[in-house]
Formats: structure tokens, C-alpha cells, sequence
């Protein structure tokens, strides 16, 4: 039979003498070992005879090695060891404190120490009150007012040709070539830390400005990883019965996502696309959304990276009455009108922060939305559509508008935040920004119904059976530099900012037209649904 023996000890801290309750020692090359018990003792007991090493550790200090143990049979022995803590001695601390620019406190704090009249909410906030997009939140805020028709924003009752949309200080371009600022329900409150609205004109804001500044303040590094998962239906498809009659474009069998990629040119969309809406079924809300962050060291040095990834649809169904009125007179009529719309967004944020040190930062940012939205319209279906003064013949007209729009922004922006001393701060931006605002295929048809059939004549319908794009495109360049000094003269704080702020924006338009013009007189027992039948080549003149 094998002899053995044992190994006891105490195990004491080497400054005080005091015991290291729970630590461990480990007979090394073996799967023996034992804690140290309330007093710093500890047996080991079950050895062969022989030499061995030992190995103690503990929390804050250094692990201590024990080498020669000799153990014989029917014996103990005994140890003592003295363990050192794993101390560090240090000049200086400096801990770095960074303020979350989300959280409803800080922002207060903020809008407190400014030298304008200024409101911002926070993401923290928004996302308790269920806010998706930067348009809804704004009319958060006291003195906004957000257009339900348009989508605009009123800022202490001024509108587009006042107010200015920035994003981190630095403008960003309309995806509207009528008006002045981008439609803010592109923007999902996941790519911002809050949105301010500066309410008076200020002297760091752009010369377009008399009104408001809304400035979006985009999202920066946060250490996790999150996935979102949204799923819905909107209730006006159930009760309208529309969710497995839902319609859509035909312009959306062209597309993958949120991109659209044209088939043909206008001339030839007339009779080599289809002229009528297809069915949809199972039109689901659906949204997904990944965000991540990581920190690295460059030359010795802190760069984080974050991101942020979303794509988003929708669906709706509205039903209403269109009433035109020249005077006292109604002059058009539709009492049946009915909209399908749907939309789709494509959304990325890339934010890259380099700290030089605690005074001395720089920042990337690269923000890509991506929204393709579709819509049906139709109005006198139930051939009661009235015109006033129209025809002879009848009084009851048909119309069918259906129209894709693809948005697409890419803003670059590069920020740096030097801090030169506790009075002394100096901001800089540069930021070049594209939009294309398309779009590629809007369809239109106007027909007349006579006892069932429909018809067209010059007299309603000339030109009125067209297909029609357009197309923005819009390039920008801007940067500013700030230098914010706080100042003491005669027992009294002052503030004191100057800079430069610079702007080059060109924006091209284009639009093209091409409609139907009619002959003459055509009746027959065609069928609204099924008008891409009558707009073939055979039916147009060899001249045409």
C-alpha cells in the first residue's frame, strides 16, 4: 500500500500577521488543494510521499510559489506563508468623467449654462415615450408644432423658409426641391443622443436662419451589443378589410429593400410597364435594429468605434371624401377616396472617436438613410366623381395617381474638441453631405364612366394618362471653427465666442413628362383595374 502524508499550514498577511480567510493553495501538477479557513489555517491531507510545490493565491495580492515541500509518510508538514499585496504606487489619479448627452439631467444642466434661448430631449426620454422618428420628437418640445399633412415643423410659428436643420452644428441638405429643410421623419431616434431646438436666431448659426435652429446630436460610443425586433399591423388594414387586398405600385417589383433600379426609360415605361397597382398581401409592419460598440488602442492611445443598423417598414390604408370649391360652387366631388401607402427605411450611423488625451478628441461620423416610400391614391371608383363643366356626356369620373420616392443622404462629418485650458475651448467642423431625391416612374390615369364602361376623350384626358420622374441631386460642403473663451473683468464672468462659419451647396433638378393625348372618342367595356391592356403600341398612331 502507497504511504502518505499531509501538508498544514497558515497562510497570514506578510504586513499585519492577520489571516487571509478563503485562500487557496494548490499542490502544483496534482488536483489537490485547500482554502484557508477563518483562522488562516489549512490541511491538505491524501499525499504520497515525496517532494512537491505549492502554489498560494488571493485576491489583491501577489501569488506566492513554495517550492521543496518534502512530505513524509504518516507525518505532517508544517508551513507557514506570508503573502504580499500586489500594491501599485502612484503619483497621480486623474479620473475622466463623460456626460451622457441622452439622459434628461444633463441635458437641463445644458440648456441652464446657455447663452440662448434653447430645448432639447433626450433619447432616454423618447424612447419611454414610444418616439420613432426626430420629426414626432420635436413637437416634444414647447413651441414646436409638427404638420400632420406635410410633415413640417413650426417653431414658435415660423415654418420652412425660417427655420434651419443641422446635424452636430454642421447643415445638412433638403431631400425636397421646394423646400428648405430635409423631412426630419427619416431620421429614427436610434441614430441620435437628443435633438435641441434653438428658438431665437444665434451667432453661431448659418445666415439662412431667422427663426429656429433644429441640430440633431448623433449617437457616440456605448460598450454593448443590442438587437431589436419589431412586428405589427396597423389597424385601419383590418378594419377596412385590406390585409389581403392591400396595393401597391408596380414600380416595387423593380425594387429589393429599399432601393429601386428603373427597367426602362419614360418613353418607354408608356407601354412597356404596367399601368395598374398589384396586390400585396400580408402587408406586416416590420423593424430590426443592431447596435454594437468596441474600444482599441492606437498608438497608445483610446479609438472607439459604434454603430448602429435599422431597417424599417410600414403600412396604411386611409378612406375619405375630396370636396373642391370655386366660390360657392363645387366644382369637383369624390366621395369614395381611398390611399394605400407603405414605406421602407434603410438606416446607418458609423461613429469613429479618437482621444488624444483627456483635452484633444476627434470624431467621425457617417450617417446613411436609405427610404423608398410607395403610395396609391384613387378617387371616383364607386362612379358617383363629379367635375363641374367637364362633359357632356357624363358626370362621373375615375382617377388613379401612384407614386415610388426613393430618398437617399449620405452625410460625412469630421468634429474636433480641443481644450486648451479650463477657459479656453476651440470646436471645429467638416462635413460633406449628398442627397438624390428620385422619383423614377409616378403614374397617373383619368377616366370618364358612361352607363358602366369608361371612356376617354381630349376633353378630359388629354395628357391627363402620363407617366412622369424626377429627379434632386444635391451636393454640399460646409465647416465651421469656434474658439469660446470665459473671461473675468471687474468681479464679473463673461463669455466671449468668435469663429467662421462656411457653406457651398449646389442642387440639380430635373423632371420629365410623358402623357397620352387622345384622338378622339374611345368607349368600350374596359376596365379601370386593367388599363395596361389599352396603352399598347398598337393602339398609338405609326407617327407616334
Amino acid at each position: 500500500l502507497a504511504q502518505t502524508g499531509s501538508i498544514k499550514g497558515t497562510i497570514v498577511d506578510g504586513a499585519t500577521g492577520e489571516p487571509l480567510i478563503g485562500a487557496s493553495v494548490l499542490v502544483e501538477g496534482t488536483t489537490s488543494g485547500a482554502a484557508a479557513d477563518l483562522d488562516g489555517n489549512f490541511v491538505i491531507n491524501g499525499l504520497t510521499t515525496g517532494t512537491y510545490s505549492l502554489r498560494a493565491t488571493y485576491i489583491a495580492y501577489r501569488p506566492q510559489q513554495i517550492a521543496e515541500v518534502v512530505v513524509e509518510a504518516g507525518k505532517e508538514t508544517l508551513l507557514q506563508i506570508v503573502m504580499e499585496t500586489d500594491e501599485m504606487s502612484l503619483d497621480e489619479v486623474v479620473v475622466v468623467a463623460t456626460p451622457r448627452l441622452e439622459s434628461e439631467r444633463i441635458l437641463m444642466r445644458d440648456q441652464q449654462n446657455a447663452t440662448v434661448i434653447r430645448e432639447s430631449v433626450g433619447a432616454q426620454q423618447l424612447s419611454l415615450q414610444g418616439v420613432s422618428d426626430i420629426a414626432t420628437a420635436t413637437s416634444k418640445i414647447t413651441g414646436v408644432v409638427k404638420s400632420e399633412g406635410s410633415g413640417e415643423v413650426y417653431v414658435r410659428g415660423l415654418g420652412d423658409r425660417y427655420v434651419s436643420t443641422t446635424m452636430n452644428d454642421l447643415p445638412i441638405p433638403s431631400d425636397d426641391v421646394e423646400r428648405k429643410n430635409i423631412d426630419l421623419g427619416l431620421f429614427s431616434t436610434g441614430v441620435i443622443q437628443n435633438v435641441g431646438i434653438t428658438k431665437t436666431y444665434s451667432t453661431g448659426s448659418y445666415a439662412d436662419q431667422t427663426g429656429g435652429n433644429i441640430n440633431i446630436v448623433s449617437k457616440e460610443f456605448v460598450d454593448q451589443f443590442t438587437l431589436e425586433l419589431q412586428g405589427g399591423v396597423n389597424s385601419s388594414l383590418l378594419s377596412n378589410n385590406q390585409f389581403g387586398n392591400f396595393r401597391v405600385t408596380p414600380n416595387l417589383q423593380n425594387s429589393l429593400l429599399t432601393f429601386y433600379s428603373r427597367e426602362h426609360n419614360l418613353v418607354d415605361a408608356i407601354t412597356k410597364q404596367s399601368w395598374d397597382p398589384r396586390g400585396k398581401s400580408l402587408p406586416l409592419d416590420f423593424g430590426i435594429t443592431t447596435t454594437g460598440g468596441k474600444e482599441f488602442t492606437l498608438m497608445e492611445r483610446d479609438l472607439t468605434l459604434f454603430y448602429t443598423l435599422s431597417y424599417k417598414s410600414d403600412h396604411s390604408h386611409t378612406t375619405g371624401v375630396y370636396r373642391r370649391f370655386n366660390s360657392n360652387t363645387v366644382y369637383s366631388d369624390f366621395s369614395d377616396t381611398e390611399t394605400w401607402s407603405s414605406s421602407a427605411n434603410l438606416t446607418g450611423l458609423l461613429n469613429l472617436a479618437y482621444r488624444f488625451n483627456n483635452n484633444h478628441k476627434i470624431n467621425y461620423n457617417l450617417l446613411f438613410i436609405n427610404k423608398l416610400t410607395d403610395q396609391v391614391y384613387e378617387q371616383g371608383r364607386n362612379g358617383n366623381g363629379f367635375k363641374f363643366d367637364m362633359d357632356e356626356i357624363s358626370n362621373s369620373f375615375f382617377t388613379r395617381d401612384m407614386n415610388s420616392r426613393t430618398t437617399m443622404v449620405l452625410v460625412n462629418q469630421l468634429l474636433g474638441d480641443h481644450r486648451f485650458s479650463d477657459s479656453n475651448r476651440l470646436e471645429w467642423g467638416l462635413g460633406y453631405n449628398l442627397t438624390a431625391a428620385d422619383e423614377p416612374n409616378r403614374i397617373r390615369n383619368y377616366t370618364g364612366f358612361d352607363q358602366g364602361s369608361i371612356y376617354f376623350s381630349y376633353r378630359i384626358a388629354d395628357f391627363e394618362n402620363r407617366k412622369s420622374s424626377q429627379e434632386i441631386d444635391d451636393r454640399e460642403v460646409n465647416g465651421y471653427i469656434r474658439n469660446k473663451l470665459d473671461l473675468a473683468f471687474g468681479g464679473h464672468p463673461w463669455k466671449l465666442e468668435y469663429g467662421l462659419n462656411y457653406r457651398n451647396k449646389q442642387r440639380d433638378f430635373s423632371n420629365q413628362f410623358v402623357g397620352v393625348q387622345m384622338m378622339g372618342l374611345r368607349k368600350g367595356d374596359d376596365n379601370v383595374d386593367d388599363l395596361t391592356s389599352l396603352f399598347t403600341d398598337p393602339g398609338f398612331e405609326p407617327s407616334k
